[in-house]
């Protein structure tokens, strides 16, 4: 309150509803004096271009691998490996912690779910379906290690085509899934 200026921080900008977005475009067209408004995201297609127009854009360039795995050991307390989440990180230590927290670094994970989707019953599959919703929150970055691991099944089965067709379908749906938890508002459940 006493200091000569003002900032305000909107974390995962790409996450406000058209409607927010629009209620910010007259603050961001008339700022209050001394004061910086700061948009963070990811995506920054995701916001409106009227949004966009009216804002600097800052891009920064992701961290190597060395130094986002040396952040990653300090904050993690177990041994595993690590490789997997760095792939998926692309740079960023938050987005590496996130990978972490919602599946753990094991890339088998991923695998140990796509076998236990595939040829289930259809009450098997809805048990699955909500235990890949929790925590909530987690879900694009579950979505995002069962898509790592379906990749990974059709570089195994190079050799094998029916295998590797229904690995790259998987694949698809997969990342249709992880878009639209990504950039819509979608129903969770049916998803």
């Amino acid at each position: 309150m006493r200091a000569p200026a003002k900032v305000a921080i909107v974390d995962d900008a790409h996450l406000l509803s058209l409607a927010a977005q629009n209620a910010l475009l007259k603050t961001l067209e008339e700022p209050p004096n001394r004061s910086v408004i700061i948009l963070v995201t990811s995506t920054p297609d995701a916001l409106l271009s009227t949004v966009r127009s009216r804002c600097q854009r800052v891009s920064f360039a992701p961290l190597s691998d060395d130094d986002v795995l040396a952040v990653l050991r300090a904050h993690v307390d177990d041994n595993t490996d690590l490789a997997p989440l760095l792939a998926l990180a692309e740079g960023s230590i938050g987005r590496a912690l996130e990978l972490h927290s919602a599946m753990g670094s094991d890339s088998a994970t991923g695998r140990a779910f796509l076998a236990a989707a595939e040829g289930a019953r259809y009450s098997a599959l809805v048990s699955l379906a909500e235990a890949l919703n929790k925590p909530e929150g987690q879900l694009a970055n579950k979505l995002e290690m069962l898509l790592a691991a379906c990749r990974q099944q059709a570089v195994e089965a190079l050799d094998d085509p029916p295998r590797r067709v229904a690995a790259l379908r998987r694949a698809d749906a997969i990342h249709e899934a992880w878009q639209a938890v990504r950039y819509r508002n979608p129903s969770r459940q049916l998803l």
